[in-house]
């Protein structure tokens, strides 16, 4: 009785200590409706990018080196929103078309408008 309880107790201490794990979604449309839902206000002041918890951590490395080896006052090497491709934008009438699975990727058209003119297509 002892061993299930002891084991038990430590399962709950290692998910207690250790980092919040990403999300995982069904489907690939699942990700990008919540990475275009996502409330980039919400996000951590030190990461990297708003949307790190949707990056990869070999992606949030490359960000935080480009902001570490940025001078004061500078703009880094990536100065726009990714996920709009733009800058101070939204994506509102949001499309997102049917996954196009090839091999261990998948591929997704976007479509939405940023601003009054703007319409906006991306291929993830």
């Amino acid at each position: 009785m002892r061993l299930p309880a002891l084991i038990l107790g430590l399962a709950l201490s290692a998910l207690i200590a250790s980092p919040v794990f990403a999300a995982t979604y069904k489907t690939p449309k699942a990700l990008l409706q919540a990475l275009y839902a996502f409330d980039t206000d919400t996000a951590s002041d030190d990461a990297p990018s708003p949307y790190s918890a949707f990056f990869s951590d070999h992606l949030n490395e490359m960000l935080r080196a480009d902001i570490d080896n940025t001078p004061d006052g500078e703009v880094g090497a990536i100065d726009f929103d990714p996920v709009i491709a733009g800058q101070d934008g939204e994506a509102d009438n949001l499309k997102i078309g049917q996954s196009i699975l090839l091999d261990d990727r998948a591929e997704l058209e976007v479509q939405f408008r940023n601003g009054e003119e703007g319409r906006s297509t991306t291929r993830w």
